[in-house]
Formats: C-alpha cells, structure tokens, sequence
C-alpha cells in the first residue's frame, strides 16, 4: 500500500492492541508511483511522530524509513535496530508505557470506528488479545 494511504488510525489501532513498535515504511520521494503520495506519507508521519513525542513515548517505538522494494537488506537492518531498541527498554517499563498510552491513542481514533462491522471486530481482537496475553503470562 502506498505510505499515502496508511491512515493515521491503523497506527492507533496498532498501539491500543498493545503493539511494542510500528514501522511507518514506503518507497523514497523520487520512486513514488502516485508523484506526490510519499510526500502526504511523510506529512502524515511527521505529525504521528510529533503526537507520539507529546505522548512521552520511548523513542524507537515508532520510526519512519524510506526503503524501496530493491533494499532487502536496509529492511532487515531497520527491523533488527528496532528489535534492539525494544529489547534494551525493561519488559515492565515497557509494558507500563503500552498500558499508559492505549486510552489516548483509543480517544484518537476517529475514522476507523465509523466504518460499518469494525466495531463488532474490534471488540472480538480485544478479546483475542486478552486471551493470548494470558495465555503467555
């Protein structure tokens, strides 16, 4: 999907399940199909960027890269950088900060809810997830 098109609400969504990182990746400037959707990626990803920063999120927890599909390598290294960065913020530290962040990226989401049967859905992963955490604890 062009970076353009990733709404601002899958990224909440991300963070309100509980996710350690997201990658906010797509092609560079001069490789963009649709001539301007990596410049309204970047914008957008920009001010995720600054929303998160608000929120006293460990930085490395959300991170944007310009890779193209040519650079297999430069994935791997930004996903094992990323890795590195969870691993070295203490499991309940980052735990807390997961739980401490979930209410206000759940208050940001304003599209996503609106769409016809996410809702249902929404509350059915909620389960799951609770379900597989507890399951791991």
């Amino acid at each position: 999907m062009c970076s353009a098109r990733m709404d601002s609400d899958f990224i909440y969504e991300a963070y309100r399940l509980g996710a350690g990182a997201v990658l906010y990746s797509g092609c560079h400037t001069q490789d963009c199909h649709y001539i301007t959707g990596q410049i309204v990626g970047e914008k957008r990803a920009k001010r995720l960027a600054t929303i998160f920063e608000r929120m006293n999120m460990s930085p490395g927890r959300f991170r944007v890269e310009w890779i193209s599909a040519a650079e297999g390598d430069k994935y791997a290294r930004v996903v094992n950088e990323m890795q590195a960065t969870l691993d070295a913020i203490p499991e309940d530290e980052l735990k807390a900060e997961i739980e401490r962040i979930k209410p206000e990226v759940a208050k940001r989401l304003t599209r996503l809810p609106n769409v016809p049967g996410v809702v249902p859905s929404m509350q059915h992963i909620d389960k799951v997830v609770d379900v597989m955490l507890q399951e791991v604890a």
